[in-house]
């Protein structure tokens, strides 16, 4: 095709799409941070809460059922809440529990790591 004089350009298409939108978020990112604070603290805390109140009452079987139940509980309410329609933030508040209770191992391990550093300096 040449470009002469004779040549002008195609007309405009008569349908123009209208622009894009973003499809809706799926997850809160607000939601999905405080989910990972929830996950954190009820997996370290409602075992450690199981284990020190029981032990000034002297039931074994209380503190058992808080380590089973704080570990359980944020991934199956996560589970729960991210699977099932609703909300953004009722699903971002459901992965954040998960994150949450995947990073609370990984936490305590390194908050032992220092606290055993820390011991083993101080015989030095």
């Amino acid at each position: 095709m040449t470009y002469g004089q004779g040549w002008t350009p195609p007309p405009p298409p008569q349908w123009i799409p209208p622009n894009p939108t973003a499809p809706p978020a799926r997850y809160a990112p607000r939601f999905i941070w405080l989910g990972i604070g929830a996950g954190v603290l009820s997996t370290i805390g409602i075992p450690a809460l199981g284990y020190f109140v029981p032990a000034r009452l002297g039931s074994d079987l209380v503190a058992s059922g808080a380590f089973v139940v704080g570990l359980a509980l944020p991934l199956v309410l996560g589970i729960t809440l991210a699977a099932r329609q609703g909300s953004p933030a009722r699903r971002g508040m459901g992965l954040g529990l998960i994150i949450g209770w995947a990073l609370a191992p990984i936490i305590f391990a390194g908050l032992c790591a220092v606290l055993f550093i820390g011991a083993y300096a101080a015989f030095d």
